[in-house]
């Protein structure tokens, strides 16, 4: 896990922390003791925290991986679940992971805030490119 370029961890069956690597730790400015063991309202902000349980609840129900983009501030994220398996293929936990995919210019940053929909933002930001990138950092970000 450690080698991922993005926040990535492992969930129990109950939605607690039992695994997480050191880019989510960074990106919530948290010690694993204090996200071992808890559950997303426990980890994440409120918004965040929402996502994640939906997420998780979306792949209890399907047995497939679920997948989320949204912007915080002045980035767009991808946040996918995944379904951990036991040896009876009984889903037995959740895997997510996070990473950002864009950080926007300043120029789209209010357009997003103020009205909170994607057409004032094509409207404001046509020309950016929407490929990965290569920076794993989120900081500044609330996650």
């Amino acid at each position: 896990m450690e080698a991922l370029p993005f926040a990535s961890w492992f969930k129990d069956a109950d939605g607690k922390f039992n695994q997480a690597n050191s880019h989510l730790l960074n990106s919530l400015n948290k010690d694993l003791s204090k996200v071992l063991g808890k559950g997303s309202k426990e980890v994440f902000d409120q918004e965040d925290a929402r996502l994640s349980d939906e997420g998780e609840q979306d792949v209890y129900e399907t047995g497939k991986i679920s997948e989320a983009t949204y912007s915080r501030d002045k980035h767009i994220y991808k946040s996918v679940n995944f379904p951990v398996f036991d040896s009876q293929a009984q889903i037995k936990g959740t895997s997510g992971t996070r990473r950002t995919l864009q950080i926007l210019p300043d120029r789209c940053r209010p357009c997003i805030r103020r009205e909170k929909r994607w057409r004032c933002f094509w409207r404001t930001c046509r020309s950016i490119s929407f490929s990965p990138t290569e920076s794993t950092s989120t900081s500044g970000s609330t996650a």
